[in-house]
């Protein structure tokens, strides 16, 4: 949310553990491919910079001279990546091609509800990089319920980088992640960053397809072990192979600097459509909250401030802040828009392209009670970035090829 804990990153890191590719689909291989050959190229071009981040849809004022402006409120950053031989080459640009393999443009305008100073951000975002449609993911979903991971290079990857053990019962089975020393040895940046948030966070996430909760997928952390419960029947798996709905609801609290910062029932809906041919397939994903959930503060907060804190931007009434920022993260400063995106997929295979809008509304000044970015996990041996190229290419390799 406008605090840095957003319920799409807590979606994004616990789900992503799921797509251990148990199908076959060479295009989709190349997606993911393509996928970390681009950011590498964004990683390479703009080093030192916070270009990745405003692209992302984070910015502060400091970093406003590095867009391109509209007017006197609105700015906008625009990038597009193309092929060069096995690589590819990305630039900073005003208009971007429109036959460019990759463009992204994202807009920030600066509006004033209250006494807040805000960013309402738009990204709009084409991509013709090989197969990504929600179907091939949701096939690896259901495949996962009803089959052993453990023979995928995706499985492999994240049980070098964490400590993993899989339980079985009559209800189904729990695939179990741990930061450890294999984490602390093979990424260590990522370990530091992340393991000592999940210190700080506990957080129980459920995903229920169309209403089936007896198929529901439970994602849930335990100090620093991520856990992952997963149906057990073969009803559940054909459920997950073509949800029309995904209702997921968070429940999650955050222990930082003498607060206690808690949410329940915070509701996320998915929906899902396929239609077109056979030979052109349209699938649509669309995602937005539903309503704002409650939430409560209790702490001493200003009493342990650590010393040398007071450079950072600190907010005079800390509950107002964050209560105020989950309110423009589930339904903006109107009461009627909240963070959303809408994503249309055309084609199969070598001929696929999707199209990506999304829509939210941040703090203009942003205080994290995860506490400031150090440059040594954002850049450091092993960091976050590194980890999920690593993840993305394991994805790669096994849709290359069929596993048993």
């Amino acid at each position: 949310m406008a605090p840095s804990m957003k319920f799409n990153s807590i979606l994004s890191f616990s789900f992503i553990f799921l797509f251990n590719c148990l199908g076959y689909s060479p295009s989709s291989s190349d997606y993911w491919e393509n996928l970390v050959g681009i950011n590498q190229a964004i990683h390479k071009k703009f080093f030192g910079t916070n270009i990745n981040a405003i692209v992302m849809g984070s910015l502060s004022p400091k970093d406003e001279d590095q867009l391109f402006p509209i007017d006197e409120n609105k700015l906008y950053i625009s990038i597009e990546a193309k092929r060069s031989g096995n690589s590819w080459i990305v630039q900073k640009t005003r208009s971007t091609n429109p036959k460019a393999e990759f463009t992204n443009k994202t807009t920030y305008t600066k509006i004033q509800s209250g006494k807040d100073e805000l960013y309402e951000v738009y990204r709009k975002q084409y991509t013709k990089i090989g197969d990504s449609r929600p179907s091939i993911a949701f096939s690896s979903i259901s495949q996962m319920i009803i089959k052993d991971p453990s023979s995928t290079e995706t499985q492999k990857h994240l049980c070098r980088a964490f400590h993993c053990n899989q339980t079985n019962n009559q209800n189904g089975k729990t695939l179990e992640y741990s930061f450890g020393k294999n984490t602390q040895a093979t990424y260590p940046a990522f370990y530091e960053k992340f393991s000592n948030r999940f210190k700080k966070l506990r957080f129980n996430c459920v995903a229920i397809p169309d209403g089936k909760r007896a198929a529901a997928i439970r994602v849930e952390n335990v100090s620093q072990k991520l856990l992952i419960h997963l149906p057990g029947s073969n009803d559940s798996s054909s459920i997950w192979e073509y949800p029309k709905r995904i209702d997921f609801y968070l429940d999650f609290s955050l222990d930082s600097y003498g607060l206690n910062f808690k949410v329940n029932k915070l509701h996320y809906i998915l929906k899902y459509n396929k239609s077109g041919t056979t030979a052109t397939p349209i699938e649509t994903l669309e995602g937005r909250f539903a309503g704002t959930p409650k939430s409560n503060i209790e702490g001493r907060f200003f009493y342990v401030i650590p010393q040398g804190f007071v450079n950072f931007f600190i907010p005079e009434d800390i509950e107002t802040y964050l209560t105020r920022g989950l309110e423009l993260v589930t339904v903006g400063s109107d009461g009627k828009k909240g963070n959303r995106f809408f994503m249309k997929f055309v084609g199969k295979d070598k001929n696929s392209f999707f199209e990506w809008r999304s829509h939210a509304e941040i703090y203009r000044n942003k205080f994290s009670l995860f506490g400031d970015k150090k440059p040594d996990q954002e850049e450091g041996k092993g960091n976050a970035r590194v980890f999920f190229n690593d993840f993305w290419l394991a994805i790669s390799r096994d849709l290359a090829q069929q596993v048993k």
